[in-house]
């Protein structure tokens, strides 16, 4: 991990984990199921499995 790019990515992955569990745990506290920890979850996952599939090119050559 010894580009900057590489770091970046890695801490965007890591803040995505954090926000999906404070959502999850928020979520799962109320005794009524409120909309905004779902939509936080749903986004901070929809954001984590798109940067585990898609790399650009350029990383990639920066690696």
């Amino acid at each position: 991990m010894s580009s900057p790019s590489a770091l970046q990515r890695t801490v965007r992955r890591c803040t995505a984990v954090v926000v999906i569990a404070i959502g999850v745990a928020a979520g799962s506290v109320g005794s009524s199921r409120p909309l905004g920890p779902l939509v936080l979850s749903t986004v901070a996952a929809i954001f984590l499995l798109a940067s585990l599939v898609y790399t650009p090119t350029w990383d990639v050559a920066d690696e």
